[in-house]
């Protein structure tokens, strides 16, 4: 829908344009009028005018002014002239002003509607210019915003094989994506693996911390360079991929300042100790090939906040003294969970300022550990298995044995769900003991498994598990066993009827109890009183 604008100092003039011309034509939805310049530019001011039907001379302004102030400030509006005044000087200043049309009064009203409709035209295909400029500036900004997210997601497709290694496939995907690479391009892959937090935090607060260390990283090691790219391919571990431009090699001391200076940046700000690992110049589909060798490098070393080119020599560490797993071992026996835990402190603490060695001695200890840990459960009489009942997982590579901080986690944590076992079994004793100490207080009463497990709070399945790794005998079997001592002892030392020592034991029905006395010591309870008088 458009707008108009009728400006004239002749009321009836205007009047007249408002009812000779046929507005349902041209899908206007709204005529204004103005009677001098003043009004005119109110509503300029106030609606968004498409077109204006003006006069040329009017008092306050006349119209070649007004048109000048129009195309300053509103110049998509289309103006066509209506006067009295065939002066060439006028009709001349009009066109270099930019009117549509240029009319004399009294005016045809056709030709009117035809310069109407001209002017609208002229205006529909202004605004769908501008709508597919728009569209085209939105699209294309928001192809910039969203290219290095698809560069990202090319190098992840790559690494984890969605894409073959192989120069066609990646020309297809380049191209596809439109992607600003190209087959000559080299590139330096570098590995970034954060070692370790200096503080323990939520899993939600380290990849905040990740985050922020990625922009970082960005910011320092490729600055505005939009090919280039940070990725992060795991929990701790980043892969900084360089492009050299106009295929000139990076100086190696200029890249190892940038990531000193990261570094030293992820020490100060971001509370962690990384390792940087700078692989080899390649092309764009050795680039996994090159990561691998990197991995390899991460899973052999333990470095600290060093940088490493991958044809450098390595400088190792090694850690001094022994671990006195013997020590350890005998506070397991005794309990002392605290002091070991005081032990375990003071090894870390000494192992974590190594600041480079064999990832192999991180293993070697855990197979030390792990050793020393059967050795304390098999004298303990406990199943090793228990060790997995808070969910641990002892397969090496899913505990991912590369750095001191993920070993003394393992070790702590082992150690104490070891721990927590034993003090659970000898706990179990405790309430064995309390529990026959019932039987033997309560023979009389009709005792079962269930009664005697609500009695101590306890599952009545939990209670007969312990209750035969402790005795060897179910609860029923116990029973009947003790049922049988005691009633041995009141035949052979009392004059106690029978009837009343079955009462005594807890049965009810002397035939069944014959039974079972008879099952247990070959007689009947009369010939076991005979036989055993004094």
């Amino acid at each position: 829908m458009y707008r108009l604008l009728i400006v004239d100092d002749e009321i009836p003039a205007v009047e007249g344009i408002k009812a000779g011309v046929e507005w349902g034509k041209f899908e206007i939805s709204e005529v204004w009028t103005a009677y001098n310049s003043r009004q005119a530019k109110e509503i300029f001011e106030a609606h968004s005018i498409d077109l204006m039907i003006c006069d040329i001379e009017m008092p306050q302004g006349n119209g070649l002014e007004l048109l000048a102030w129009v195309k300053e400030y509103y110049e998509v509006t289309k103006c066509i002239f209506l006067t009295c005044h065939a002066d060439f000087k006028y009709a001349k200043e009009a066109i270099r002003l930019g009117s549509f049309e240029y009319l004399l009064k009294p005016v045809i009203f056709s030709e009117l509607e035809e310069a109407i409709a001209k002017a609208l035209c002229v205006t529909r295909k202004e605004r769908e210019a501008s709508l597919i400029n728009e569209r085209s500036s939105y699209y294309y900004n928001l192809w910039i915003l969203h290219q290095p997210l698809l560069i990202e997601r090319f190098w992840v497709d790559l690494l984890q094989g969605h894409i073959p290694a192989e120069p066609e496939p990646i020309r297809q995907y380049i191209a596809k994506a439109d992607i600003a690479y190209t087959s000559d391009m080299r590139f330096i892959p570098v590995l970034i693996k954060v070692q370790r937090w200096h503080n323990k935090m939520l899993l939600h607060d380290e990849r905040i911390k990740e985050h922020e260390l990625r922009n970082s990283a960005i910011k320092l090691l490729i600055k505005e360079d939009k090919l280039s790219q940070v990725i992060q391919v795991k929990r701790g571990l980043f892969l900084v991929i360089h492009v050299l431009s106009n295929g000139r090699p990076l100086d190696n001391n200029q890249i190892k300042e940038g990531y000193r200076t990261f570094i030293d940046k992820c020490i100060t700000e971001f509370g962690c100790d990384i390792s940087c690992y700078i692989g080899m110049e390649a092309a764009i589909n050795r680039i996994p090939e090159a990561y691998e060798a990197l991995l390899g490098y991460d899973k052999s070393f333990v470095m600290l906040n060093k940088i490493i080119h991958v044809d450098e020599h390595v400088t190792l560490q090694k850690p001094s003294g022994t671990i006195s797993f013997a020590g350890w071992q005998e506070l397991f026996q005794q309990g002392k969970k605290e002091k070991w835990k005081g032990e375990v402190d003071k090894t870390f603490a000494s192992l974590s300022g190594l600041s480079s060695f064999n990832v192999n001695y991180l293993h070697e200890f855990f197979h030390d550990f792990m050793q020393m840990i059967y050795a304390v459960l098999k004298q303990k009489d406990l199943p090793a298995h228990l060790m997995l009942s808070h969910g641990e997982r002892l397969n090496e590579d899913e505990l991912a044995l590369t750095s001191i901080d993920s070993l003394e986690e393992m070790v702590l944590r082992i150690g104490n769900t070891v721990f927590d076992s034993i003090q659970e079994a000898d706990k179990s004793c405790s309430i064995i003991d309390k529990i026959k100490l019932y039987i033997s207080q309560n023979m009389g009463y009709d005792l079962t498994r269930d009664s005697i497990a609500k009695q101590f709070y306890l599952n009545p399945d939990y209670l007969t598990r312990i209750f035969k790794k402790e005795t060897g005998l179910s609860i029923s079997d116990y029973l009947i066993r003790e049922r049988v001592n005691i009633a041995k002892q009141l035949l052979v030392n009392t004059d106690m009827p029978v009837k009343d020592i079955v009462s005594r034991v807890g049965y009810t029905n002397f035939s069944y109890f014959s039974q079972i006395f008879r099952e247990n010591t070959g007689l009947n309870p009369l010939t076991y009183r005979k036989t055993n008088a004094n």
